[in-house]
């Protein structure tokens, strides 16, 4: 989620998140609302993520909560009133839809104090486009970089396939492209690599271990 939140696989538990603030989740809502649009704000409880939602109509949306439901299980929750999860531990919002229909609460979004707006198109589903938000205190660099203070690495490399992925690559020693991301990441990425569909990601850090052992 951009670096909103860093979970250790091994001990199974969050070990940093950044949390939005009920007034700026609030705010979020009435804005979203003014300008007609829907989306999902993922809460954690415990160990556990749980995406709210208002009843969703959308294709778009619906196709969103479909594929995570089916890939990872997630917990998604319909809810009559948003405002009533606005003190929840929120540390993301997300939405998707056409450039111009999302442009207007993009505009809005982003002049908030203390949150981060970013507003990019689908690498894979051509004119659909994603509207997501955080906290300011959150975002891949800043997740790469605390990786690399608490588990002492001394180089780190970053894969991306999208703009949410320049901080990411702006923390790296290393920085790989797949073959089908934006311009702007290819334009700043060290090497480009294989394309997602051919596991392109999987297939360099094999060769890179084979490389090392010969």
């Amino acid at each position: 989620m951009n670096g909103a939140l860093l979970y250790d696989m091994a001990a199974r538990r969050f070990v940093q998140k950044s949390v939005l603030p009920a007034e700026v989740v609030r705010e979020i809502i009435g804005h979203m609302e003014d300008c007609g649009q829907s989306g999902f704000f993922y809460s954690l409880r415990g160990e556990c993520i749980r995406p709210h939602h208002l009843p969703l109509t959308r294709p778009g949306l619906l196709m969103f909560r479909q594929l995570r439901l089916e890939i990872y299980g997630k917990e998604f929750v319909e809810t009559a009133d948003l405002r009533a999860h606005a003190g929840d531990d929120i540390v993301y919002f997300t939405t998707n839809d056409r450039r111009e229909a999302l442009e207007p609460l993009y505009e809005r979004l982003r002049t908030l104090p203390g949150l981060t707006s970013v507003l990019y198109t689908d690498a894979y589903q051509p004119g659909n486009w994603y509207l997501e938000c955080l906290s300011a205190a959150a975002s891949k660099r800043y997740a790469a970089e605390f990786l690399r203070r608490s588990c002492a690495f001394g180089r780190l490399a970053g894969f991306g396939d999208n703009l949410n992925d320049l901080p990411l690559f702006a923390a790296s020693d290393e920085r790989y492209a797949v073959a089908n991301a934006q311009p702007e990441l290819k334009a700043q990425a060290d090497r480009v690599i294989g394309p997602h569909t051919e596991d392109g990601v999987a297939r360099f850090l094999l060769e890179r271990v084979q490389a090392t052992r010969d």
